[in-house]
């Protein structure tokens, strides 16, 4: 996950003209000030300085955090309307950044009282109101649909989460650091008390009775992050990217789709094998109950993770394979995952979800082959079979006559692949060699000329697709021939050469 790139830009412009080493100071001042539980007015930089060191180091992993965090709240309030976004501690305005992808028709307002950090967020959201006002003095804040609370319940007197929940008509999100404390701030201030005065659950947890973590246990969520090369050099780090550990709690006004069962405790690691998984049933039902995993299963389930969403690729396959027996369609699903795969690993994507939604995107093809019936009866069998949800929307919205617009990063780049991975198929059998090595953006560009070349592949899709995407069409052709040459073999598309 990474920002923008036209904010990216601007955070890359302003930190140049700081220079590095006034920026390093900058951010290790900073840094001690957070450390101290003090604002980061209490660094005592000039505004210049403060503020560029502050979207270099900080922002980025605000807005991983808020991104992940909305997506689920998207997910679960399914078709409710969101027309109102109010941010409140805005900041530079990552969080509002965040909404504008999940909510993009929604009004947005950022709440900030530091003049400085409000005039960086009007540079990206020059459209969102702003009110310059003290939240520790307000208990009455305007109604939105829609109430977000990003790093700033430690700052707030007791008082606080009435404030936000009375002003929120749809929802409220908060976000805390990942750590014992933070947790520990969201379950006494705003999860047991808002539960108790008659808020809805609505994530991350999949019940809303009693919570049945205790010390030293605690509920929190990591956002991968992909550090600039500033950020790098401030960190002093190699890797090119930082997790962001973050708690939540979103509470809904109307009965959500709670989410299901979900992984509360770390698997035990011992030497003899499988170890052990806490999961908390939905709607509270029974006790925290132990499961076993096998090892490698143990490796790649995290706190956190939805129980459902643990369809893995080979689970995928398998389900494809049941429903599809033509050996073209089921290459046709392998090429999508290859183009979809490697996208999700340029943007730091959860590869394993991307993968199995590209393979099921097509599944019942076979027997559902008219497009009134395809996606939609296919995705009834997925929600049947416990495939996540937001899985089954992505795999909906790529077929345009559903309706179901596309938002995400995962549904883009599903709609932005498919046609164009068939088309690519398609040219690498007529090369003389019958290999996808044969093939080149200016061939691809070529053949979309030439209607009477596989027809039954729509061409303005091709092209919509990489509009959507945000990438030229030149740029995107290219990106998906390579990823499906260094997998040519597994494709079938290696050809004679």
């Amino acid at each position: 996950m990474q920002l923008p790139d036209y904010v990216r830009r601007v955070v890359e412009e302003r930190a140049e003209a700081v220079g590095f080493p006034a920026l390093q100071r900058a951010a290790a001042a900073m840094s001690q000030a957070y450390r101290g539980g003090q604002a980061i007015r209490a660094a005592r930089l000039s505004d210049t300085e403060r503020v560029a060191a502050y979207l270099a180091t900080r922002m980025p992993a605000t807005y991983a955090a808020a991104h992940a965090v909305l997506r689920e709240v998207r997910a679960r309030l399914g078709a409710a309307p969101v027309a109102s976004v109010l941010d409140l501690g805005a900041g530079t305005g990552a969080a509002s950044l965040a909404a504008r992808e999940w909510f993009p028709e929604a009004r947005i307002t950022m709440w900030e009282r530091d003049p400085a950090l409000a005039a960086a967020a009007r540079e990206w959201l020059p459209e969102a109101a702003q009110i310059a006002g003290d939240l520790t003095r307000t208990e009455d804040l305007p109604p939105h649909d829609l109430v977000i609370a990003a790093y700033v319940l430690g700052e707030l007197p007791s008082f606080a989460a009435a404030a936000l929940w009375r002003a929120a008509r749809v929802a409220l999100a908060v976000i805390e650091p990942g750590t014992p404390a933070g947790f520990a701030l969201l379950r006494q201030r705003v999860r047991d008390p808002l539960l108790g005065s008659g808020a809805r659950m609505l994530a991350p947890c999949p019940h809303e009775s009693e919570c049945p973590l205790r010390d030293p246990d605690w509920c929190h969520f990591a956002a991968r992050v992909e550090r600039s090369g500033i950020h790098r050099r401030l960190k002093g780090a190699e890797l090119n990217y930082e997790d962001e550990k973050f708690s939540y709690v979103a509470l809904a006004r109307q009965p959500p789709a709670l989410a299901d069962a979900r992984i509360i405790r770390r698997p035990a690691h011992n030497e003899e094998g499988p170890g052990c998984l806490s999961r908390r049933a939905p709607c509270g039902m029974g006790r925290s109950v132990e499961g076993r995993l096998k090892s490698r299963g143990r490796r790649e389930r995290s706190c956190g993770a939805i129980m459902l969403s643990m369809l893995d690729r080979e689970q995928a396959w398998n389900i494809l394979c049941e429903f599809t027996k033509s050996e073209g369609l089921r290459k046709h699903a392998l090429a999508v995952e290859t183009c979809v795969t490697a996208y999700a690993r340029k943007l730091a994507e959860d590869e394993g979800k991307w993968s199995v939604t590209a393979l099921l995107h097509d599944f019942d093809w076979e027997i559902h082959p008219q497009l009134p019936d395809h996606p939609v009866k296919g995705e009834a069998i997925l929600a049947e079979r416990g495939v996540d949800q937001e899985i089954r929307r992505a795999i909906l919205s790529h077929a345009t006559h559903t309706g179901v617009p596309r938002v995400t990063p995962l549904e883009k780049t599903l709609f932005a692949c498919d046609e164009l991975a068939g088309f690519i198929t398609a040219i690498s059998y007529v090369k003389p060699h019958r290999s996808v090595f044969e093939v080149d953006v200016p061939s691809v560009k070529k053949k979309m000329k030439d209607k009477a070349f596989a027809r039954s592949v729509n061409r303005q899709e091709i092209v919509q697709g990489a509009e959507e995407l945000g990438v030229p069409l030149e740029e995107h052709i290219g990106f998906c021939v390579k990823a499906m040459q260094e997998k040519a073999e597994e494709l079938g598309l290696k050809g004679e050469m």
